[in-house]
């Protein structure tokens, strides 16, 4: 498994330039990907700040499948709360 900081820092490059492209879809899905990463050492507070992002930009975009995508994170984690 991939180091968590070479595994954040991969996806913050990813959202940077996705926010730089003005990408709303790739920016949702790294916010989620950098969500997963962040629950694993126990960064919950910075994992659903992620997943709020997502969830958000979903709304904006109109895409009725983002709140899908992203509750599977929210429901698993919550059932491992001492990860």
């Amino acid at each position: 498994m991939l180091d968590f900081h070479l595994r954040t820092g991969t996806h913050e490059t990813a959202l940077a330039v996705a926010e730089r492209l003005g990408d709303g879809d790739a920016r949702a899905c790294t916010h989620r990907l950098i969500s997963t990463a962040c629950f694993r050492p126990a960064r919950r507070t910075e994992a659903i700040a992620h997943l709020q992002h997502a969830l958000t930009l979903g709304q904006e975009l109109g895409d009725p499948a983002c709140p899908a995508r992203a509750s599977p994170n929210l429901i698993s984690r919550a059932a491992r709360p001492f990860e």
